[in-house]
């Protein structure tokens, strides 16, 4: 009974899986052969085969073999994985093997069960397996062929292949008639698709060959996009015949949106984009902004067009040596041993700040580049933003350090007359006789210099701090200008010493009065005039008064014939804790707070650099 099917394999044998037991239905001639000169058959079913099969571990048809372990196998499944071993019989043949259940006992357990082997020529099996790839290959396409029929007085008539049936959304296993399939393809055809397609019709009826890539609405899928091409033939007295392709390419035209979004983002953030291919000295343009690009650089061309167009008409004439080395293709595989970017900043020609950006794509078998990506991008904005936080970083830098002079300063300022205000009380407070009158006065004199020197080192850091915050105090009244000077230089004389003389020379009568902030003039002439006092130890300090030196400005000057003001300190002499000499007494806010005055009362103060006997400042109104 089981001749029949043994036809179809090279051996076939029936099993007893309970006791071992085989019954050979149909087996290899070799086989058979190879038996019959034996005095009997090999009884055992695992080695009955064993001599023709090369396989790399024997172990493993032996186990495949056993009748015991195909019994468990089967237990819940109906047959075995097919395994495939080279054939000895025919070179170039595999044979492929398995187990079939015959039959089951009462508890489901596998009792018998066929053992089948089938041979399979290989060249034969690598021609089916090219076809199933050709197959899958057409299949993976997704290309149907269609006909259309455009007959007079007739509806449209559509045929196509199997592909194409279902690229319009229609079952296969259906039979649809070809109107159906006509009128499936030309309802997914929305309206802002028709007027292309129409288009594309009348050339293809014209005996052109056309494609066209439109929208196409699958009863299913949705929206879609398809390509469709082809060529029509005239058939007097009846219409027309069109015959071509149609296949989805959805995917396709979503990945071209897709780049289309990312160069539209890169066309954002570069001025232009180029591919250079190094072997041909060529260039591709992906991205250009700006007109210049766009009026001096073709699509694709030379690379030293864009080099030159860089280096001489974009960069600044400081840049230019720069730009132009950057982009020397002889230099660049040195240049990108070890690297795939680089990048350069200029200016332009707009004093606009550029970045010339160089990315490797790809190197030959040496390792030398063979083509890159080159951009170029606007910073300006960047580096104004970088410049911002530099300048924030750096003034906050210079605040804590300014705060910490400032305490540095400030204790050893403060503590100065502090000992001198209590040292010389203590002396004062010494039994009668101890001191002479004279020298009593000599002490109070001391005592009250010390204490004018406190109020004054107050004073400045309350204004440091208005003028930090905004509030620096101004209160203008009438003002006599000759009598804020007078005062200003008894005030300084307790600190003169005894070889300078100290004096005031005026050009204007006792009379002349301005509106200003008296105590705020007042207080620079005397930050103008203990400075002098403190530098100068033999001579003159001048307090001098002008109204011809500046026309339509007040000037007051002081003069002095002390150590002066050394050339590379001439610049910053108005800034906080700037001193001359950092073991002469002082706080070195005096001529910063003079500055701060000058410009709340809308004048200025400066340093005379063309004077060179000592010092010489400058306040005017």
């Amino acid at each position: 009974m089981f001749e029949g099917l043994a036809t179809k394999y090279s051996s076939f044998c029936l099993v007893d899986l309970v006791n071992g037991e085989f019954e050979i239905i149909k087996t290899e001639k070799s086989i058979r052969e190879y038996y019959k000169n034996k005095p009997e058959p090999d009884c055992e079913f695992s080695r009955y085969f064993l001599p023709f099969i090369t396989v790399q571990n024997h172990q493993m048809l032996c186990e495949y073999t056993d009748y015991k372990l195909v019994a468990g196998k089967l237990r819940h499944v109906d047959y075995t994985q097919t395994i495939t071993v080279n054939s000895r019989l025919n070179v170039g043949v595999t044979c492929d093997m398995e187990w079939r259940i015959a039959s089951r006992n009462g508890k489901g357990e596998a009792t018998r069960a066929f053992f089948i082997v089938k041979k399979v020529n290989r060249e034969e099996t690598k021609f089916k397996k090219t076809l199933r790839e050709v197959h899958d290959i057409v299949e993976a396409a997704w290309l149907g062929i269609y006909y259309i029929e455009l007959f007079h007085n007739e509806l449209p008539h559509l045929k196509g292949n199997d592909t194409m049936m279902r690229l319009i959304g229609m079952d296969t296993s259906m039979n649809y008639s070809e109107e159906e399939a006509y009128e499936s393809w030309f309802k997914g055809i929305p309206a802002e698709s028709m007027p292309s397609v129409n288009a594309s019709l009348q050339k293809m009826m014209q005996g052109k060959h056309d494609e066209n890539t439109y929208k196409w609405i699958h009863p299913e899928l949705g929206e879609r996009y398809v390509r469709c091409g082809g060529v029509g033939q005239k058939i007097p007295g009846k219409g027309y015949i069109i015959m071509g392709y149609h296949t989805d390419v959805t995917d396709q035209v979503l990945r071209e949106k897709e780049n289309s979004l990312v160069v539209n983002a890169l066309a954002d953030t570069y001025r232009c984009l180029y591919y250079i291919d190094i072997k041909s000295h060529s260039y591709t343009s992906y991205v250009t902004n700006g007109s210049m690009f766009r009026k001096d650089i073709p699509n694709a061309g030379d690379f030293d067009t864009i080099r030159t167009l860089f280096w001489h008409n974009l960069a600044r004439n400081d840049f230019e040596a720069k730009v132009k080395d950057f982009l020397d293709l002889n230099t660049i595989d040195n240049r990108f041993a070890y690297k795939n970017r680089l990048t350069l900043q200029f200016l332009d020609n707009e004093d606009k700040w550029n970045e010339l950006k160089i990315i490797v794509c790809d190197r030959d078998s040496n390792g030398n580049v063979s083509h890159f990506i080159l951009g170029l991008n606007d910073i300006d904005t960047q580096k104004q933003v970088e410049v911002r936080i530099h300048n924030e970083l750096k003034q906050s830098k210079e605040a804590i350090t300014l705060r910490t002079t400032l305490l540095q300063n400030m204790s050893h300022e403060i503590r100065t007359p502090l000992n001198a205000m209590f040292g010389f009380s203590q002396l004062l407070g010494q039994p009668e006789g101890f001191i002479s009158d004279k020298e009593k006065d000599e002490y109070i004199n001391y005592i009250h210099n010390s204490f004018n020197m406190l109020s004054m080192l107050i004073d400045d850091i309350l204004d440091v701090s208005d003028d930090e915050h905004g509030q620096f105090r101004i209160n203008k009244t009438q003002v006599a200008v000759n009598e804020i000077c007078r005062s200003s230089l008894q005030i300084a004389e307790i600190r003169c010493p005894d070889k300078v003389r100290l004096y005031f020379t005026t050009e204007l009568d006792d009379s002349y009065s301005i509106v200003s902030d008296g105590r705020r003039i007042q207080q620079v002439l005397i930050n103008y005039l203990t400075n002098a006092c403190k530098h100068t130890s033999d001579g003159e300090i001048h307090l001098h008064l002008s109204k011809t030196e500046n026309p339509g400005h007040l000037t007051f000057s002081v003069t002095d014939t002390g150590s002066g003001v050394p050339p590379e300190m001439a610049q910053d002499i108005f800034e906080r804790f700037k001193k001359l000499d950092n073991m002469v007494q002082g706080s070195g806010l005096g001529l910063n707070i003079c500055n701060v005055i000058a410009e709340n009362l809308n004048g200025s103060v400066k340093l005379d650099t063309s004077y060179t006997g000592g010092a010489r400042f400058l306040f005017i109104l």
